[in-house]
């Protein structure tokens, strides 16, 4: 059964897998993507992955890491010390790359305008239709950025609550 919206990939073992075929997905923009979109798309990769490095790296070792609520407890502001620079390091990075993302958004919006008009139809609709293109781009972006901002405030809430 074909579901709409959705095409079927068979991998070679015979399994069938199902993808949503959205016109606003990152995987189907990708072909139209400028050498400077797709430059941004393998450093936020590479920033994903830091970040969910990163937080794992904090998580685990918070477990080591007594609670200060343990009466008799020496102070653990020195163990956890390390774990709040990475944090702060995952934050400066974070905005660094929205700094970038943002940098390299309105640098690609100064070629919306610009047209092959084919002579069909207003050059108005193909502005907006490039418009569009770099609108889809951001919203899959900012998608990225929310779950990364996510990720490093759950990771920062937890290392809070364990240093009180």
């Amino acid at each position: 059964m074909r579901l709409a919206g959705y095409s079927e990939l068979v991998w070679p073992c015979g399994v069938k897998q199902n993808m949503y075929n959205s016109p606003y997905t990152l995987w189907s923009i990708w072909p139209q993507l400028s050498i400077l979109y797709r430059f941004f798309v393998f450093v936020l990769a590479l920033v994903t992955i830091y970040s969910f490095v990163s937080a794992t790296v904090v998580m685990r070792r918070l477990h080591t890491v007594p609670s200060s609520r343990k009466e008799g407890s020496t102070s653990i502001q020195p163990r956890l010390a390390p774990l709040h620079a990475r944090c702060s390091n995952l934050r400066q990075l974070l905005k660094a790359t929205f700094y970038l993302f943002g940098f390299l958004f309105f640098v690609g919006l100064q070629s919306a305008p610009i047209t092959l008009h084919s002579g069909h139809g207003f050059p108005a609709v193909e502005v907006l239709g490039n418009f569009v293109f770099h609108f889809v781009f951001a919203a899959n972006v900012f998608v990225v950025f929310l779950v990364l901002h996510l990720v490093q405030w759950l990771t920062w809430s937890r290392l809070q609550a364990h240093a009180n």
